[in-house]
């Protein structure tokens, strides 16, 4: 048979999982620490090497601002300002432009300088002395001295001379300074200028990848990484606009611009507020962790390649004996539906079905033990087993082969009459009894219990010590038991218990005694405890039976009078049930009760099926009843109600035969001498009989309805013939004419001849 191997598939697989997802999320962890971290340490650089520019530029910045300081409060500048450009000054104003060329001379890149003096308005640079200025230049200067700060680095582009004559825009860092420095309304101020690419020479000296830039307070580009601004490819505005979103001083973050992501990071200086920007690409920052992803995704293949044949070999290993088992399960089943299934349900489903198996197994061999146990206590209780056989039994079932104090109980129901149950629910209800012992009675003490026909019998062992705590132990017992059925089943029992015992052997004897107890309900009436040496002290041993009695009720039946029946029967059976007899002689007497009542039924002539129609054993069933309300209503159902039924109906029949019999010879001979005592002598029964049996079945007397009948044919005759009346009175045997018309007038009201007038 031909198997797929699911459960090997299953581990192979499982040993992958287990192999490869360790390799898989270390790999993906180191690849994307590796990452984390090299990234991190880019951005660390390029913060590092942008603090550094800025450090350069501001070093430069605030040189050009110290000695521009330097310069505005020297004597001369001061005392030059309060002059008027004449002739006579020049040597003053030659010193100060020999100054602003000193300013440009020290290295720091600086352009050009000018003095501009707002009140006696002259302008002193490298182009000369100005004492006039054109109205756009002025303009501009104006601008510069309306401007807030005392010192302030600005963004222009200026007029400058070339080589020759013509003049090129160049972009220009001012520094502006008023004079006097420390008034609101000053007379002038002096203007350093940087050109751009002296700030890109210092933009160009980092070493980090991708470009930097340098904004002023307003986020205007000041310079780009050594590139002209118009065109950087760096798009600068969109870049400020990201930085307006940004109000921290020091920062960085990943944003999208042109072609790819870059990061992003700035600084604002806390001197001048310009923001110094750096753009590093993604991807370039990412190429050595890149080349990491590929060598980790190596790795990791080349670990699971081996996982992969280790888990192979290990599957196969480990599968093996779950083969050799599932092959030996499929064999055994030989079920194709099992192919459908992997090895372990397979596997399992077997199992389970073995574990019910046992259990059903274990359940029929407990169910057969438990039978056996019955079986071997009816046979007991019935004295059917040998010795050898009982001594078999008890070791089979575990049972002492020695009592200690032990007695047999017989539980008996006493009637199901007034209650819900019928008849033949009385096996179910001695079932349940059966269960209510098993639960009231310890199994320690309880031996062993059995059904025999209508008695639940069961051997109960105690240690009571004394006689009587083992009595009142025992009668406790029975009480208990008895209120536990009225409160479950709602039924009454009665309970006999027999003598002591002390060994299994005298069981059949104690169930004998404890059955005989019962019999004395007969006296006691229901729902009884009877111990059997207390109802056998009782008996007097002499029979008294109620012969008067009898006599009385076999009369009642006789007379077919029903109730008075059943009082006497009642009667007799209190009687017998009051003498302190024992219970055969409660038997003999019901039995010589039963004898005449069949005597009586025959002479009767009751056909017997009307008594026994099922070949009942009477004497049987009477024997068998418990209480003298059975007993009573047995003979009335039985004997005494169906023979007053008998005789009343035949008596009935007899009547109306006779009614009938009476009848007809009137009909006939109604114009002849009729007398009772001559139809009575025809129908061969006594005239008094006769005359009893017409008046109770017609209502009336013989000789009325003989004169009434004779009435009826008169007036038939008065209306359809024309007899005379005299005629009609002798043909009806009237011995005087007159006696005739005297009892026609006497019923019909009207004389004969009246009514033949009226009727004719």
């Amino acid at each position: 048979m031909k198997t797929r191997s699911k459960y090997l598939v299953n581990i192979f697989l499982f040993s992958l999982f287990i192999g490869m997802t360790p390799v898989i999320m270390l790999g993906f962890f180191s690849y994307s620490k590796a990452s984390v971290e090299i990234q991190r340490k880019v951005n660390e650089g390029n913060s590092r090497i942008l603090e550094q520019t800025q450090f350069r530029v501001e070093q430069v910045l605030k040189t050009v601002d110290t000695v521009t300081n330097q310069f505005i409060h020297s004597p001369l500048t001061i005392s030059v300002m309060e002059l008027e450009m004449e002739k006579e000054r020049y040597q003053d104003f030659q010193q100060i432009r020999d100054g602003l060329y000193k300013l440009q001379a020290q290295g720091l890149g600086i352009f050009d300088v000018f003095l501009y003096n707002i009140e006696k308005n002259w302008l002193i640079n490298n182009s000369g002395f100005f004492n006039k200025i054109d109205k756009e230049s002025l303009d501009l200067l104006q601008d510069y001295a309306q401007m807030p700060a005392i010192s302030q680095w600005t963004i222009n582009r200026e007029p400058v001379s070339g080589d020759g004559d013509d003049l090129v825009s160049v972009k220009t860092v001012n520094l502006i300074k008023r004079m006097p420095i420390i008034s609101s309304n000053p007379d002038g101020f002096l203007v350093s200028k940087i050109p751009i690419h002296e700030i890109r020479k210092l933009l160009s000296k980092n070493v980090m990848p991708g470009a930097m830039m340098i904004l002023d307070a307003d986020k205007r580009v000041i310079a780009l990484d050594g590139e002209d601004v118009e065109d950087a490819d760096m798009q600068p505005g969109q870049i400020t606009e990201l930085l307006q979103s940004h109000t921290e001083e020091i920062g960085s973050f990943e944003t999208e611009l042109g072609q790819g992501n870059v990061m992003l990071s700035y600084r604002q200086s806390s001197y001048n507020g310009w923001v110094y920007v750096s753009s590093v690409s993604i991807a370039q920052s990412t190429r050595d962790s890149k080349a990491i992803g590929w060598f980790t995704l190596v790795a990791c293949l080349t670990i699971c390649a081996l996982t992969l044949i280790i888990a192979w070999l290990g599957s196969r290993r480990i599968y093996r004996p779950v083969r050799k088992l599932y092959t030996s399960v499929l064999a055994e089943s030989g079920e194709d539906s099992l192919l459908h299934k992997n090895e372990f349900e397979s596997i399992e489903l077997s199992v389970q079905r073995l574990t019910q198996s046992k259990f059903r197994m274990g359940n029929q061999i407990e169910g057969q033990i438990k039978l056996l146990k019955e079986y071997f206590f009816f046979k007991l209780f019935q004295g059917d087993l040998r010795r050898k056989e009982m001594e078999e039994g008890l070791v089979f079932h575990g049972l002492p082969a020695e009592l200690e104090r032990s007695i047999v109980l017989a539980v008996e129901i006493d009637t199901l009459e007034g209650t819900r149950y019928k008849e033949q629910d009385r096996s179910l209800l001695l079932f349940a009894i059966d269960n209510i012992l098993r639960e009231i009675v310890a199994e320690r003490q309880r031996i062993g219990s059995v059904i025999i026909q209508d008695t639940v019998g069961v051997l109960i062992d105690s240690a009571k010590p004394g006689d009587g705590a083992f009595k009142d132990w025992i009668f406790g017992l029975a009480v208990k038991i008895q209120q536990a059925v009225r409160s479950y089943l709602h039924i009454k029992i009665s309970i006999g218990v027999s003598r002591e015992i002390r060994s299994p052997g005298a069981a059949p004897a104690a169930f004998k005694e404890s059955q005989e107890a019962l019999k004395y309900r007969l006296q006691l009436g229901q729902e009884v405890i009877l111990f059997i040496e207390d109802v056998q002290l009782r008996s007097s041993g002499s029979i008294q039976y109620p012969q008067e009695t009898e006599k009385e009720l076999v009369e009642a039946v006789k007379s077919m009078d029903a109730g008075r029946a059943q009082e006497i029967l009642h009667r007799f059976i209190s009687e017998v049930t009051d003498n302190k007899i024992g219970c055969n002689q409660y038997e003999i007497s019901l039995s010589l009760l039963l004898g005449e009542m069949v005597r009586l039924a025959k002479d009767s002539g009751l056909p017997w099926n009307l008594i026994d129609d099922k070949n009942r054993s009477l004497f049987g069933e009477l024997l068998h009843l418990k209480t003298g309300l059975e007993v009573e209503n047995w003979f009335c159902d039985n004997i005494i109600f169906p023979v007053i039924r008998f005789l009343t109906q035949r008596e009935e029949t007899q009547y109306r035969r006779i009614s009938d019999e009476i009848i007809k010879i009137i009909h006939a001979d109604y114009d002849k001498m009729l007398t009772l005592d001559a139809c009575a002598a025809r129908v061969n029964y006594h005239p008094h009989y006769v005359s009893r049996v017409f008046s109770r079945e017609m209502g009336t007397s013989f000789a009325d309805y003989l004169s009434q009948y004779r009435l009826l044919k008169a007036k038939e005759w008065l209306q359809s013939t024309d007899l005379k009346i005299v005629e009609i009175a002798l043909k009806l045997h009237y011995t005087n004419p007159q006696n005739f018309i005297r009892s026609f007038r006497k019923i019909v009201g009207m004389t004969p001849g009246q009514y033949r007038t009226l009727f004719r």
